[in-house]
């Protein structure tokens, strides 16, 4: 028996989806591509009309589900095949970028607990080993920041060479180089006494101070004229003669060598233009195709040749390739798939692009990273190209707030640490200042061996009453320091107003022109042992009084040598057994 065939002509008219019985549409009832948006009345089909599961991917027209779709916060970071952010704001409490972790107020990157920590809440800045752990007096590596209250900075070994300052005295432990002593640290260094690497300078022609230097005379070659380079100390180095790069085939740095001072030295190693005596002067590179070579010289009138090459290098930044080159639809196209969608976020091995965000306790922008509390706290600024920690640190300068400043001011590049206004170590790209006590650690234990002399005077004596015996004295292993020292009683009657040993070994004496100070505690005057009136002047070898040791009288304005001025009843005058006397002979 056939079934009969029944034909009924449906009315086209939107579906009200409150007349369809919960749960009752399944995707099999319903024809592939039958039924579009036009066929459902607004607003009237929601979850209870569609069975559990029964719409995936397939049953969605591409590009179809915008953000009105998406019900709030149900897409996590498991649905992400591959992020790229550009031109958003990310807010994490916590997070992992590359090899670096973020809290609330620290960002660490460590490798068996050896790395870099920078913690905004103890205002401390640790990089080496277990840096993690590091106090100002524990761990190797460099501690930047504050201890219990004291802005501190070490760099070195806690317990072999290093420099400390702890907010009070800086520390140096192992070799000073140059001519610095630490009685210079409480001032400043000349610059003459620095070398020429450590200044700033400039070059001029030698015909007219206002011309170029350097030319890009062809594609590949760079030449330059008779010219010359005064340093900041004052010092000129006249009569370089003209010369050129010859023919290049490669970058080429072209230096100053004060050891070959009337010739500008050429190579293509960047290491030969670096070191004791040597200034980088300016770097060439021949430009195929250009019509002259890149120069790039870096004081004075020295010139300057960019070529197209170096501007295609540099003119792309990333505000180009955020405003051109990605946008939301290759996003949408190749990151968001169904696949990727499942109940699970994470972020681990992927890149994010941003131009500001907050990560834990860390804002950063486009130039800053910064972490405060209460404007207290750490800030990193590579536009003004500065680090500054403590308090008020994104106001800080080198001479405001009380913390530490690292970078430039007004294109000199300083360190500060300590207070401005109290303790302080401040290096202002000229001098070193130091408020404090300066702690070098020099032994003044280790002495050679014990030699003695036969001292001969200035003075008149009565017979049988002058001084008697050998006078003792030392040099420290180092060579920096000397003393001399009696035995017993030194004194000798006389009518003679002086009191002078006129021959001071030569190894003894200071070197120069001038003399140095000594002090003791057993001097003497009158018969009266007399330590805070008394010291002694010690005249250096190329000095008028070269090798003498005068007694000095101490006034209450300076050490000045003004002689004892004893009469002739002025009676014994000399120095008392166990006096030592020690002063300075190099370093």
């Amino acid at each position: 028996m056939t079934t009969p065939q029944f034909r009924h002509k449906v009315h086209k008219a939107p579906v009200d989806g409150s007349n369809i019985s919960s749960k009752t549409v399944t995707a099999e009832q319903i024809a592939a591509n039958t039924i579009t948006a036009g066929e459902i009345q607004a607003e009237t089909i929601t979850g209870n009309e569609i069975a559990a599961d029964a719409i995936t991917a397939e049953e969605i027209a591409a590009k179809t589900v915008t953000a009105d779709e998406i019900a709030a916060n149900t897409i996590t970071g498991a649905e992400v095949s591959a992020l790229s952010m550009s031109g958003k704001i990310v807010l994490f409490d916590t997070g992992t970028i590359g090899g670096w972790t973020l809290t609330s107020a620290t960002l660490q990157n460590l490798t068996d607990g050896d790395g870099i920590v920078i913690d905004a809440s103890a205002e401390t800045i640790t990089v080496g080993t277990s840096a993690a752990e590091m106090t100002p007096t524990s761990k190797t590596g460099i501690f930047v920041g504050s201890s219990a209250g004291t802005y501190e900075f070490r760099a070195g070994d806690p317990s072999g060479n290093r420099v400390h300052w702890d907010g009070s005295t800086l520390t140096v432990v192992g070799a000073v180089s140059g001519t610095i002593t630490a009685s210079d640290l409480s001032g400043t260094v000349p610059l003459a006494n620095t070398d020429i690497a450590e200044q700033g300078w400039t070059i001029a022609t030698s015909a007219d101070p206002s011309t170029d230097v350097f030319t890009a005379s062809s594609a590949d070659r760079v030449s330059w004229t008779n010219c010359r380079i005064t340093t900041a100390a004052g010092t000129t180095y006249g009569g370089i003669v003209a010369g050129n790069t010859g023919n290049m085939t490669a970058r080429t740095y072209i230096y100053f060598d004060s050891s070959s001072p009337t010739a500008l030295q050429t190579s293509t190693t960047a290491t030969d233009a670096i070191g004791s005596g040597k200034v980088l002067v300016a770097v060439a590179e021949d430009a195929t195709g250009a019509a002259g070579a890149f120069l790039q010289v870096f004081g004075g009138f020295g010139g300057l040749s960019i070529t197209a090459n170096e501007i295609a290098a540099n003119a792309i930044t990333a505000n180009e390739i955020a405003a051109n080159t990605i946008t939301a639809a290759e996003i949408s196209a190749g990151v968001i798939t169904g696949t990727e969608i499942n109940a699970t976020f994470n972020l681990s091995g992927k890149t994010v692009t941003a131009n500001s965000g907050t990560v834990g306790g860390w804002t950063m922008t486009s130039t800053t990273l910064q972490n405060l509390t209460a404007g207290t706290g750490v800030v990193i600024d590579a536009s003004a190209e500065t680090i500054t920690v403590g308090t008020s640190a994104a106001d800080m300068t080198p001479t405001s707030k009380t913390g530490i400043f690292i970078g430039a001011s007004a294109s000199t590049y300083e360190f500060r640490a300590g207070d401005p206004s109290g303790n302080k170590i401040h290096w202002d790209g000229t001098n070193l200042t130091v408020v404090g006590d300066i702690s070098n650690n020099r032994s003044l234990t280790d002495w050679g061996s014990t030699e003695t002399f036969t001292p001969s005077y200035t003075g008149s004596f009565p017979a049988g009453s002058a001084p008697a015996g050998d006078l003792n004295y030392a040099v420290t292993l180092d060579g920096l320091y000397a003393k001399l020292w009696m035995s017993a009683d030194y004194f000798g009657p006389g009518a003679d107003t002086q009191f002078i040993i006129n021959n001071l070994p030569s190894s003894v004496r200071p070197a120069g022109t001038s003399f140095q100070y000594a002090l003791g505690d057993g001097m003497g005057r009158n018969n009266t042992q007399d330590p805070a009136g008394v010291g002694v002047r010690i005249y250096q070898s190329s000095a008028a009084q070269a090798g003498q040791f005068q007694i000095c009288v101490l006034t209450s304005a300076a050490l000045e040598y003004d002689r004892f001025g004893w009469t002739a009843s002025s009676a014994a005058k000399g120095v008392y057994g166990g006096t030592t006397f020690v002063w300075p002979i190099g370093g």
